[in-house]
């Protein structure tokens, strides 16, 4: 598309994580024979972060929050198009479906196209 090319549209992939407590430090070297377990002490003891990566220029936004729902939905969007005033944001988003009653209610709809 010449309107990407000329930076006239921004081009995201955006998804969102859940990280459990101890993710980061999960992996362990042990016997590959033998299974390991490990018990989670608080399963509910979780930091959520929503990512974008600009597909054209190759930069990446991360933004925590304190849950992945419709709100901080809307606003993690809000913050990409406050980014890129004047300009049509695509986003390609794995899963949008799980928020699209939030995102139709909340969204801005200005030049905001979500596949």
């Amino acid at each position: 598309m010449p309107d990407i090319r000329a930076e006239k549209v921004v081009v995201y992939a955006i998804d969102e994580v859940h990280l459990l407590e101890g993710d980061l430090i999960s992996h362990l070297w042990g016997d590959s024979k033998e299974r390991l377990n490990i018990p989670i002490m608080n399963g509910k003891n979780r930091q959520t972060y929503y990512g974008a990566l600009n597909l054209s220029k190759n930069e990446l936004i991360i933004q925590g929050y304190k849950a992945g729902n419709g709100d901080c939905t809307v606003d993690f969007l809000k913050k990409l198009i406050k980014a890129n005033p004047a300009k049509k944001i695509i986003i390609f988003w794995d899963g949008v479906k799980d928020f699209t009653i939030a995102l139709k209610q909340k969204s801005p709809k200005e030049n905001l196209e979500i596949i």
